[in-house]
């Protein structure tokens, strides 16, 4: 499948980590020296996507400002030495086309990846979700591209124990053996004693051509809001999915402790993170 655009949602407020998220982007929480926003992009950039929908909340003007640093602002290290601390995030900047768009309210997953429609049109996307740092190689994006076509789709999914189903997507799969099995069901944040297995759907998916027609007539589920699951699970029949395990570690950087784990993981090996 060739894939170029992909679309990530960065317009909640990112309540698990107020009083913080009320004034600063959880986006732009550091690992090392870069933001957590920035290695979801690279890993979109190393999957092959060209153009990047920003999905943005009007008062998150650090996310833009971070994308376009001021020059003025930078005048002191340019030309010196430490203007190459820069270069990671110039080389994003210039390999991709980024394109920021308002969502005027939070009102659910599937709204905001809505918001990117008219650039998406009718071509297969990507999502990727900012707060979510998966460390495998190569990325997850890349490895659901592959497990896609033109009419096939792919979704991340990781196990997670039965008591944890509620705070998740939970799909259902066909048992035929294979690395990307089919998905036949799925149902948002089920009670553990309702959940059809323990596979629960994770910050990366890839969308094949005209799903955005899916997102149309999304009505207000789980919380009253408008749930991307709700939309891959009412298209299964014109829009199947396939699941794809993630193989390497994957941190929830907007919940505190797996934020803490991260910047654990990355004393331990900061080579892993490039």
């Amino acid at each position: 499948m060739k894939l170029t655009k992909a679309v990530i949602p960065a317009a909640g407020l990112g309540s698990r980590m107020l009083p913080f998220s009320s004034a600063v982007p959880k986006e732009l929480l550091p690992v090392g020296t870069m933001p957590v926003f920035q290695y979801v992009l690279s890993e979109a950039y190393r999957a092959g996507i060209e153009t990047i929908v920003l999905v943005n909340a009007a008062w998150k003007t650090a996310l833009d400002d971070y994308l376009s640093p001021d020059r003025g602002r930078l005048a002191s290290i340019l030309g010196t030495e430490k203007e190459r601390m820069l270069d990671s995030l110039m080389q994003l900047a210039r390999a991709m086309e980024i394109v920021s768009v308002d969502q005027p309210e939070p009102r659910g997953l599937g709204h905001a990846v809505s918001m990117a429609n008219p650039i998406v049109q009718d071509e297969p996307f990507a999502v990727l979700l900012p707060d979510e740092i998966i460390l495998q190689s190569p990325g997850v994006v890349a490895d659901l591209i592959n497990a896609s076509d033109d009419t096939t789709g792919a979704i991340a999914v990781i196990e997670v124990p039965r008591e944890k189903t509620s705070s998740y997507g939970i799909v259902a799969v066909d048992n035929d053996g294979s690395e990307a099995p089919g998905i036949t069901a799925m149902v948002e944040k089920p009670d553990p004693a309702d959940a059809p297995t323990n596979l629960a759907i994770v910050g990366r998916y890839v969308f094949p051509q005209g799903f955005r027609s899916a997102l149309q007539d999304l009505q207000p589920g789980a919380g009253g809001e408008l749930q991307l699951t709700d939309a891959m699970r009412d298209n299964l029949d014109r829009f199947p999915l396939r699941a794809v395990r993630v193989s390497g570690r994957r941190f929830d950087t907007g919940n505190p402790a797996a934020y803490a784990a991260c910047w654990q993981a990355y004393l331990d090996a900061p080579e892993a993170f490039h």
